[in-house]
């Protein structure tokens, strides 16, 4: 695996460098702060490197090292980052992910049949 990131943020980077405020989510291992670009960021509490990277927002077309945004699909994920894959199920998504050992990294991608409302009526009642 490449030097993965998201966007412009990258894994062990230093979360003061990106001068995000303190962090708005305290968790028992991670302190999680929420940037306005949509990205999610984890550090270990108590200290500045990141370690977790998450982003689910289609509309800002923020990209991995190679492309893969949300939205893409599970064929365009496999084009670029191989067939050597797992996958497993989590709340309702099925994932795949890639694993460097050497860097010890994992990158997921999760996938979900979104299920939505086309359309709203609202219907008068007729009584006798």
């Amino acid at each position: 695996m490449v030097d993965e990131q998201i966007g412009n943020y990258k894994l062990l980077q230093s979360v003061r460098s990106l001068g995000p405020p303190d962090p708005e989510q305290h968790h028992q291992s991670y302190d999680y702060y929420h940037l306005k670009d949509g990205v999610t960021l984890a550090t270990a509490r108590g200290d500045d490197k990141i370690l977790r990277i998450t982003h689910n927002r289609r509309e800002l077309a923020i990209t991995t090292s190679k492309g893969v945004l949300v939205g893409s699909t599970e064929s365009d994920v496999i084009s670029v980052y191989g067939k050597d894959y797992y996958r497993r199920s989590e709340q309702g998504a099925e994932i795949l992910g890639y694993v460097d050992k050497t860097k010890k990294r994992e990158l997921e991608f999760w996938m979900v049949v979104v299920r939505y409302i086309p359309f709203v009526s609202i219907w008068r009642l007729w009584r006798k």
